[in-house]
């Protein structure tokens, strides 16, 4: 982290040689934090620790529910929206960016 590989900051459990991990990853119950790649990747990093929120519940991980809340509202109101259409088109880029980026 900031330069830093977290592997080097692991305390080793005295017992059993095994890296106790470093940083938390919290997620929300969705499709990519739920497949068999991403959990090979958490697998692969004893430095991370991945806990998933409870299903349904938003407000367990509300800085991540804010975050992207406060990126759509911005976004959103940066145009003048007219019609429908027009707040169709916004919406869209928006949904594309948030699941891409």
């Amino acid at each position: 982290m900031f330069g830093n590989s977290l592997v080097d900051q692991c305390p080793i459990y005295p017992d059993t040689g095994e890296l106790l991990p470093v940083a938390t990853l919290v997620t929300d119950n969705g499709r990519p934090f739920r497949s068999f790649r991403f959990e090979a990747f958490i697998a692969q990093h004893p430095e991370l620790h991945h806990i998933r929120t409870r299903v349904m519940s938003p407000g367990q991980d509300g800085s991540h529910e804010c975050g992207f809340e406060s990126v759509q509202y911005a976004r959103l109101y940066l145009h003048e929206i007219t019609d429908v259409l027009d707040l169709d088109k916004h919406a869209e880029d928006d949904r594309g960016d948030y699941n891409t980026i």
